[in-house]
């Protein structure tokens, strides 16, 4: 979905699958359209004890031009600054531990991980592209968003760098994920079986998506040769990509 920075989002509204009983992780692919301040991934309320990831430089911050957060009320883990790059596909995970800590993950690698006396306690609808509460909505994303994933515990370094950069299903404890690839209309389909669905708010459809990589592009030689009886032979060799 490309989003226009002015007032486009997606609600998924208020659901206490997205409430953190321990922990949550929340993976998702962003491509900015410039250096901005804005909310991708929104529970936030303010200073009170909720969640987001969001984008950090441009008019609203410039002293964190290019910088990543992941904040839980006033406390933040983050990344350096020009962390991500106008135009260029991106992907953030932050995981949230109620009275522990924040830890932030930029395309599976760990970037940061901060202390937190935090535990998760407000009722606010979860946003895409958008920071809103008490009113006032602002921070909305100029650029686009793709597969967007939330668990409801922490996965491992090791299970989001799988994640990330293996393409590795991981369904235990996944309340929501939605892969944007509907093309028309203005629900986005939770596909995780919770009905989660949320309702797109002048986002509008867009061919430019992530470039998806595996490990195990291999090149296969099919060899075929009849035999005795009728039977059909065939043997199959595979050669890894280096």
């Amino acid at each position: 979905l490309s989003f226009d920075g002015v007032d486009d989002y997606v609600s998924i509204g208020d659901n206490s699958d997205f409430d953190i009983q321990d922990a949550i992780t929340i993976s998702v692919k962003v491509k900015p359209n410039s250096i901005q301040t804005s909310s991708i991934i929104d529970r936030w309320a303010g200073y009170g004890p909720g969640y987001r990831l969001n984008l950090r430089g441009g008019p609203i911050d410039p002293s964190h031009p290019g910088a990543i957060w992941a904040t839980f009320a006033s406390d933040y883990a983050t990344s350096p600054n020009d962390t991500y790059s106008p135009n260029e596909w991106i992907e953030i995970t932050g995981v949230w531990k109620n009275n522990n800590y924040i830890k932030l993950y930029i395309d599976g690698l760990l970037i940061d991980e901060t202390s937190t006396s935090q535990s998760f306690d407000i009722d606010q609808p979860l946003e895409f592209a958008r920071l809103n509460y008490g009113g006032d909505d602002t921070e909305y994303l100029d650029g686009l968003m793709d597969d967007v994933a939330i668990w409801n515990f922490e996965l491992s370094e090791s299970q989001i760098n799988s994640y990330v950069n293996s393409n590795v299903d991981i369904v235990e404890g996944l309340v929501g994920y939605w892969d944007f690839n509907e093309g028309t209309g203005t629900t986005l389909t939770d596909l995780s079986g919770n009905g989660n669905h949320g309702t797109i708010v002048g986002a509008i459809w867009s061919e430019d998506v992530p470039n998806v990589s595996t490990d195990n592009d291999s090149t296969f030689t099919f060899n075929v040769e009849a035999e005795t009886d009728g039977v059909i032979g065939v043997t199959v060799a595979a050669d890894g990509a280096q």
